[in-house]
């Protein structure tokens, strides 16, 4: 029997794992950065303000907290750093309790996961439309995909519900601090829910080629899609 470490683990990489159809907002994760937008502007278009002024700075680095809930499971948290070169490619590196990490480049989405000894390799195209897809390297996939309506009594929060109807997304939650966006909650069916916190955003500085690359052991198990 797996230990319930061991069971969250693998339930991470079901739910995340984009080429299995279920990967659910890392993503969104893109937009944790900073901005010069009032956060007294509680509506759709002050939304679309910060998205306007993130998807002009070109990259966007920070460390990222997560903590998923998963029904019936419990509730684990990991930690890691994201790099994003808007239009082009994105890295997500959870390393924090054990290695996950996401690579979005050219054609090719790669996920890599520690503890599984596994490597997932399959072109972008082979995902079809895919929703979250989008949302890990277009930040502005977030008011193009999404209906945006501002959470009641809760200033520079929204809540954003898919345009058409995702298998994986029921809604997510945003939330915004003096111009930023701090934190993101994401809902699925089951009501499992994930949420990302963000910290130490550096946006506009140039990001070193090799923070793009993902270090394996030569021994671990390569899929192609």
């Amino acid at each position: 029997m797996f230990s319930e470490g061991k069971v969250l683990k693998i339930l991470h990489s079901v739910v995340f794992l984009p080429l299995t159809g279920a990967f659910v907002l890392s993503a969104s994760m893109f937009v944790a950065m900073s901005t010069t937008v009032s956060a007294t502007e509680n509506s759709p278009e002050s939304l679309e303000s910060i998205v306007s002024t993130m998807s002009k700075e070109v990259t966007l680095q920070a460390d990222v907290q997560q903590t998923n809930t998963i029904v019936g499971v419990g509730n684990e948290t990991f930690s890691g750093k994201v790099y994003i070169q808007y239009g082009e490619k994105a890295y997500w590196g959870y390393t924090n309790p054990s290695a996950q990490i996401y690579l979005i480049e050219g054609d090719n989405v790669i996920y890599y996961d520690e503890l599984l000894e596994q490597v997932y390799i399959t072109n972008k195209k082979q995902l079809g439309d895919d929703l979250l897809l989008g949302l890990m390297s277009d930040v502005n996939s977030l008011v193009r995909d999404f209906k945006v309506t501002p959470i009641k009594n809760k200033a520079g929060a929204f809540t954003l519900v898919p345009k058409k109807e995702s298998s994986t997304i029921k809604n997510v939650e945003v939330y915004t601090k003096s111009g930023t966006i701090q934190r993101i909650k994401s809902y699925d069916y089951k009501g499992n829910v994930i949420e990302m916190v963000f910290s130490n955003v550096v946006t506009g500085k140039k990001i070193p080629k090799d923070k793009f690359t993902i270090k394996y052991p030569e021994d671990v198990q390569i899929i192609r899609r």
